[in-house]
């Protein structure tokens, strides 16, 4: 709060990426008038829309769900690996990969055989080609516990995919319930098993949220954010 007291002082423009990010500072004493909200961009020339799903091709392979995370404890990745423990009790025809590093990747690799899932989920690391990686995704999933405005969750809307998140933070702001993306209670291992059962048995749904989801992914072209 002293870091606040004297910013405000101090500073004539404060830009934050979510609405939800705007009313936190406010609360610890920001004036509203010089807080401004600035949307993250995106190159969007890079993502390839993931096209629709060819249903013969899907019935010959797994499903692929996706995260893009660092393994850090607000990232839920355990959440995750244990929802898709959950839902491989129901839906076979599905594999998970986990793209990114942190320190609680051992943790969540662990996890994982000790689940007895090891076959079905991937660890890809970091790297470079996340865009050409969504595109080759069915469903992506953010289980975050906390967040800002996850610039994650918009290049997977940029690719087409539909989406599973947590509503913590700014994730309302990008995505809406049942019509863009499912957005789920954070920290519900229940509620995430559910919605990736959902996804993968409901493939109109599945299109639908994609496509809705790539539709308002439109307004991310860094082109059209304001040059600060």
């Amino acid at each position: 709060r002293l870091y606040f007291f004297a910013a405000k002082h101090l500073v004539t423009s404060v830009y934050c990426v979510s609405e939800q990010i705007k009313s936190q500072l406010i609360e610890f004493g920001m004036p509203s008038s010089l807080i401004k909200t600035q949307l993250l961009g995106l190159d969007l020339t890079i993502y390839k829309r993931r096209q629709q799903i060819d249903i013969q091709d899907a019935k010959e392979r797994p499903l692929r769900i996706l995260t893009v995370a660092d393994a850090r404890p607000e990232k839920g990745l355990d959440i995750l690996i244990l929802a898709f423990l959950q839902a491989k009790r129901q839906i076979q025809n599905a594999h998970l990969r986990i793209i990114g590093d942190g320190p609680l990747l051992a943790h969540a690799r662990i996890l994982t055989e000790s689940c007895g899932i090891q076959d079905s989920v991937d660890f890809l690391g970091r790297r470079d080609d996340v865009p050409e990686l969504l595109s080759q995704g069915d469903l992506y999933v953010q289980p975050s516990l906390s967040e800002g405005l996850p610039l994650a969750v918009m290049e997977a809307m940029a690719a087409g995919l539909p989406i599973i998140a947590s509503d913590v933070g700014g994730m309302s702001e990008l995505l809406e319930d049942r019509v863009s993306g499912l957005l789920i209670p954070p920290g519900c291992i229940d509620c995430l098993a559910a919605a990736i059962v959902e996804l993968i048995d409901d493939v109109a749904l599945r299109e639908s949220l994609g496509r809705n989801a790539y539709e308002k992914s439109r307004n991310f072209d860094f082109k059209k954010s304001v040059q600060i």
